[in-house]
Parts: structure tokens; C-alpha cells; sequence
């Protein structure tokens, strides 16, 4: 009996208690900058929330019309994301996920809403459909899982139809790719 009790007075020293991955279990929020192949030089800053494990709504932009005003060719995503395939390993975790949602093309300033549908001539912006594939990673900082670095990659295509006479050439479909990086909890 008294060597049952040292043996697990003995294991118990090596034991550590881990709080879960933040509250909800799985990454929350996380707050991203980097580049897309569509921003006309800008950084492109995302935000993705996470209300489910598998599921989260995400936001990309350069914030073009409230964080600057610069002119160019700019491109804007609102999406909702699936991660089929997640895994962890340690304080590791990655995903790929695919994504559905709202693309936005403009060249100068931003006007209010959306244009869905055909742009006429000398239109400044267009909206319409979007996929997306993408692929990202995370390392969690502290022992606790409460905060993590984050990097993300997606490439898609958006079908714009009046992305021709925005961009003043090319056709409806509209191809992106980005690269971002950040923090999140």
C-alpha cells in the first residue's frame, strides 16, 4: 500500500495542469496584416472571428476609405470560412479551410456599399461573388493557449462582372492571392 501512494505521489510531481485553448476551447479572434496581389500596394489588414472550431467569418481589406485614402487598385473580401482538415501537435496547429462570401474591386475612392452586377463605363467599383482555399498556421506563446501567432495563406477567384470596366481590362473573373500574419486568442 505504501508503495502504491509513493508511485503516485511520485508521478503526480512530474504531472502539470493545462487550462484549455482559450475559453471557447479553440482560437477566437486574431487580427492579421499583409499583402494580396490586388491592393495596389497597401498593407492588407484581416480579421477572422471564430465562433466554432471549423467555422469562422473573416475580413480583409486595406481599409481604403477609413484608414487611408489612397488611390489605386484595391480589393476588399468578406468570407466565411470551413476548415474540413485541422490538426495540433503540441503547441502547434494548422488548418485548410475553404471560403465563400462577397469580393469588392475598386480603382480610386471608396464609395458607400455595394455594386453587385454589371459597372458601367468609368465606374470605380464592383462587388460579386468569391471562393477561396487557404491555408494557415498558428503557434501558441504561453503555456496556458491563451494567445498565439498566426500566419494565413489564401488564393481564390471572385466573379465581378463589372471588374472590366473598373479595371479598364480583363475579364469578370477575377483570380487573388494573399499572404498575412498576426496575433490572436
Amino acid at each position: 500500500m505504501v508503495a502504491a501512494v509513493l508511485a503516485v505521489a511520485a508521478l503526480a510531481q512530474d504531472s502539470v495542469a493545462e487550462l484549455p485553448r482559450p475559453v471557447a476551447g479553440h482560437p477566437v479572434l486574431d487580427v492579421r496584416l499583409g499583402v494580396d496581389d490586388r491592393t495596389g500596394g497597401h498593407p492588407v489588414v484581416c480579421i477572422k472571428g471564430s465562433p466554432l472550431r471549423a467555422w469562422s467569418v473573416e475580413a480583409c481589406g486595406t481599409g481604403q476609405g477609413i484608414l487611408h485614402d489612397g488611390e489605386g487598385i484595391d480589393m476588399a473580401h468578406f468570407r466565411g470560412r470551413f476548415a474540413p482538415v485541422t490538426f495540433t501537435r503540441g503547441r502547434l496547429d494548422g488548418e485548410f479551410a475553404l471560403g465563400a462570401g462577397l469580393a469588392e474591386i475598386q480603382a480610386g475612392r471608396d464609395e458607400p456599399g455595394f455594386r453587385l452586377g454589371r459597372a458601367e463605363d468609368g465606374a470605380v467599383e464592383a462587388a460579386g461573388p468569391e471562393v477561396s482555399a487557404s491555408l494557415a498556421g498558428r503557434v501558441w506563446l504561453d503555456t496556458t493557449g491563451r494567445t498565439y501567432l498566426t500566419a494565413d495563406f489564401t488564393a481564390g477567384a471572385a466573379y465581378i462582372q463589372g471588374a472590366p470596366n473598373v479595371l479598364g481590362q480583363g475579364e469578370a473573373t477575377v483570380p487573388f492571392a494573399g499572404f498575412s500574419a498576426g496575433l490572436g486568442f
